[in-house]
């Protein structure tokens, strides 16, 4: 089997991995079964296209745009990488809206695919601004090459709405179905339609999955899932671990050579590095959120003051192009907000962590809580989406389990949760060491989501 993945941009980032690094470390794990493999991919960095010359380029297909299109290629190990370059002239940079660069990135994709890509048996598109590339597989003119192809489409999390407007329709295939899925339920929905077109759809989490067709999540959706609900999956995404170590540079003990001693070891030279109280008997809870206006963000901080007084010190990681370790913002010495992007910060952070809260409204992967459990970091989750896959409360009678939820979104049921924990952090040493041995020895391989793809696009 030959399979080409379409990505674009990040549409879905968690504290550790993002689209790339996860479609990057499928295509290694699946070329590993003697799966051939492409990717192609938006050119974002400059240093990401080679000083040869492109492979090919679109200008009259999209002359209407103003654009020209340069398709580069860059050879990784086991696979090919396309990487489409998209430019403009600069006094009409301006002009381009984000839903028009979706539909010039999705259309030139497509005449690429048709041009360069004759062996393809299965197109996996990746997230929200690929989805207009399976309407255009469906109903193009070039349909009928499309119909010998297994067509996929990965979907992190159904809550965005398309950005195309009533502008842009006059480019799609001109069929009036097309158009006629664009309509449903208005704002031209880009996630339904490409529901509604491709052969299979996969969602990041088996739990996600079941609550889409249960509708007790996306009431929106609930229509469009019940009628093509037989084509969706839940498959957990796997983590890489190789690719995340070459990121640990400055962490004292990696993940993979953590036990309760060294993890001790990195607990007691981050509070130094944060000037706060240095002492092991000390819970130190880490949590990460994309923003100060997010939820998650704004249910830690409620609950902050409850947990700085039960004598418990709490990072807080803020997404952030640029690090700021400026502490003002705090006059507790227990209480440390860091605003940065870097993941060899984080990883560090959660490597030193006793415990980290990870409470976003809708978790549709669990992949910062397994990095968490990688790390021996004991997890408290709000019980929803791949959290549910990942995470299975500790149960003090036959000391099963990895982690602690919490059912309900507000902040005396994610209280009561963690006093529970930090009880067993003081209390319970035998339980604790045990729970952090749990945590440490699940399997979260990408080996194990690329089989269970394979086999659900086969």
């Amino acid at each position: 089997m030959n399979i080409l993945f379409i990505t674009a941009g990040n549409d879905y980032s968690t504290a550790f991995t993002n689209q790339e690094d996860y479609i990057n470390s499928l295509a290694l794990s699946l070329g590993k079964r003697n799966v051939g493999i492409n990717i192609v991919s938006p050119c974002l960095k400059f240093h990401d296209k080679f000083d040869r010359k492109p492979i090919c380029e679109f200008n009259q297909i999209l002359e209407d745009f103003d654009v020209k299109c340069k398709v580069y290629l860059k050879e990784c190990d086991g696979f090919k990488k396309y990487l489409i370059d998209i430019s403009t002239r600069p006094d009409k940079r301006s002009l381009i809206k984000p839903g028009k660069i979706n539909l010039i990135y999705n259309l030139s994709v497509y005449n690429f695919i048709l041009k360069y890509c004759t062996d393809i048996s299965a197109i996996c598109t990746f997230g929200l601004s690929t989805a207009l590339l399976q309407v255009y597989m469906r109903y193009g003119k070039h349909r009928p090459y499309f119909k010998k192809i297994r067509t996929v489409h990965l979907i992190n999390i159904l809550s965005d709405n398309s950005c195309l407007d009533g502008e842009l329709l006059k480019y799609l295939p001109k069929k009036e179905d097309a158009v006629n899925i664009m309509r449903l339920g208005g704002n031209f929905d880009l996630n339904r339609a490409a529901i509604i077109c491709a052969d299979r759809v996969v969602v990041g989490s088996t739990s996600y999955s079941a609550d889409l067709k249960s509708e007790a999540k996306e009431a929106r959706y609930c229509h469009t899932v019940r009628q093509f609900g037989f084509k969706l999956k839940g498959i957990e995404k796997g983590l890489e671990y190789n690719l995340l170590s070459k990121k640990n540079d400055i962490i004292k003990y990696p993940y993979d050579r953590i036990d309760i001693k060294n993890k001790t070891k990195n607990k007691l030279y981050l509070q130094k590095l944060l000037n706060m109280k240095v002492s092991e008997d000390i819970p130190l809870i880490a949590s990460f959120c994309q923003s100060k206006h997010d939820l998650e963000y704004t249910l830690i901080t409620s609950a902050s003051k409850m947990v700085l007084n039960a004598d418990a010190q709490l990072i807080i990681s803020i997404n952030s192009s640029e690090t700021d370790w400026d502490l003002r913002e705090t006059k507790n010495d227990n209480l440390r907000i860091i605003y940065t992007n870097d993941t060899a910060l984080k990883m560090q952070i959660l490597c030193s962590s006793d415990i980290y809260i990870h409470c976003p409204p809708v978790s549709p992967d669990g992949c910062d809580v397994a990095f968490s459990c990688k790390c021996g970091t004991v997890p408290i989750v709000y019980y929803t989406g791949g959290a549910k896959d990942v995470i299975k409360y500790y149960d003090r009678t036959d000391k099963s389990g990895n982690g602690f939820t919490f059912n309900t979104y507000n902040s005396h049921d994610m209280l009561y949760t963690v006093w529970d924990c930090l009880s067993m952090f003081r209390n319970e040493k035998h339980h604790w060491q045990q729970i952090v041995n749990n945590a440490i020895s699940c399997d979260f391989s990408i080996d194990k989501n690329a089989q269970k793809l394979l086999e659900f696009i086969s």
